[in-house]
């Protein structure tokens, strides 16, 4: 079985600059750490939703219940794309996102995650009547 290399945030960064300035495909990246493209995708998608602080951790980022209803009210409200929602709340992934909007449509309680912060600025919680209306480019998401 193999062993699970951890790379350096430099070597990170620079990966995902090379990928941003157009140096580099995902998949010469891929191939020049021995890992697979979507670890690539993942540090650039990480990258784009947090910045340099994305790799400054390797610790998972714990949300509360109040900033998971941000989160979905602000996509709900049709505040931006996914992308840009995970940005916005710093949500490393666009996965967790609609893992988070799944649960809320399918009436499921959202519970905090171990520790968090509450946004500031974003005390509305999500109107329970409001569903997800998802645009056609992003309806593969929720099969």
């Amino acid at each position: 079985m193999s062993r699970k290399v951890k790379y350096s945030i430099e070597e990170k960064l620079n990966a995902v600059q090379n990928y941003l300035d157009g140096k580099e495909s995902m998949y010469s990246i891929a191939n020049r750490f021995g890992i697979d493209v979507s670890s690539v995708s993942l540090w650039v998608n990480k990258y784009k939703a947090m910045g340099v602080d994305a790799f400054s951790t390797n610790q998972n980022k714990h949300y509360t219940k109040e900033e998971k209803e941000q989160a979905i009210a602000a996509y709900l409200h049709g505040e931006g794309s996914l992308m840009s929602i995970c940005k916005k709340f710093k949500i490393h992934s666009t996965t967790q996102l609609r893992n988070w909007i799944k649960k809320y449509n399918g009436h499921e309680e959202l519970k905090a995650s171990e520790t968090g912060v509450i946004i500031p600025g974003l005390s509305e919680p999500p109107v329970r009547t409001l569903r997800a209306t998802i645009p056609e480019n992003e309806s593969h998401i929720f099969r």
